[in-house]
């Protein structure tokens, strides 16, 4: 029986291929441990209006265990190779912080971003002449300068106005969270009910009006912040408020506009 042979040319292409490949050293350039250290966090930008949808994501998914966490929420966000949510909200505002760890390469590797949360401007609906407050059933109002600054007796910043005894007064007051902070531009839920701001969304005002003794609070509506030269001023379109003197409730609407001093 006749013996085949390989060809000298193939023996010699085996021997190099499988006898003469060398592993790739981890730490060594292009290596997973030097990528390891070159992993960043990248994302399509750093400011989102609320409601976006916020997408971080790595430069490069190198093996290991992915952890990502957030400056003001206590759990981790993902164990994954990016973070994603389909609505930003001001809770998601600070820093985002990941670590990645890599048993082969015995280390972990961090990086971070800051991303910012902002409301999306928004223009009213209504244009009342500016410091007036139309009310649908008790008197109207306007006065030549706004008040801004803080109410101490429920610690919030606020904006009102006031025409002079025998007149409605119109206060907006703002989520505890703008205390020492200028509120943003954009749409702002106006609250339901007690002035306590229960609710964690920072985009919510509590309008008020007292005539004849009856404290009216509102109903729902919005209220749109922009800034004038500068300055502060909100406007409210049709917002209904409710109060009572312990009998059947008084129910009006107030549509307005008040520009800081």
């Amino acid at each position: 029986m006749q013996k085949k042979f390989l060809p000298v040319a193939l023996l010699s292409f085996i021997y190099l291929f499988y006898g003469c490949t060398k592993s790739v050293d981890p730490n060594a350039e292009g290596g997973m441990c030097d990528r390891l250290h070159k992993v960043k966090i990248v994302t399509a930008k750093t400011t989102y209006y609320v409601g976006d949808t916020i997408q971080l994501n790595v430069n490069d998914e190198v093996d290991g265990f992915y952890s990502w966490r957030h400056s003001s929420i206590p759990n981790d966000l993902s164990l994954g190779t990016g973070f994603h949510t389909d609505y930003a909200t001001k809770t998601y505002q600070g820093w985002f912080y990941l670590s990645v760890n890599n048993v082969e390469c015995n280390e972990t590797v961090h990086d971070s971003i800051y991303i910012e949360v902002i409301n999306k401007p928004a223009v009213a609906p209504c244009d009342p002449a500016n410091n007036t407050a139309n009310f649908s059933s008790i008197p109207d109002i306007s006065f030549s300068t706004a008040t801004y600054a803080i109410n101490y007796s429920y610690n919030r910043k606020y904006i009102g106005g006031y025409k002079s005894y025998g007149y409605p007064d119109i206060n907006v007051y703002f989520h505890p969270y703008w205390l020492d902070k200028e509120p943003e531009d954009g749409a702002y839920t106006v609250a339901t009910g007690s002035i306590a701001f229960g609710s964690e969304n920072v985009y919510e005002v509590f309008i008020t009006s007292i005539y004849s003794s009856i404290f009216f609070q509102p109903q729902g509506g919005k209220a749109y912040v922009t800034h004038v030269n500068g300055k502060l001023q909100v406007t409210f379109c049709d917002v209904p408020l409710r109060g009572d003197l312990g009998g059947a409730p008084y129910t009006t609407t107030v549509t307005g506009k008040l520009t800081a001093p």
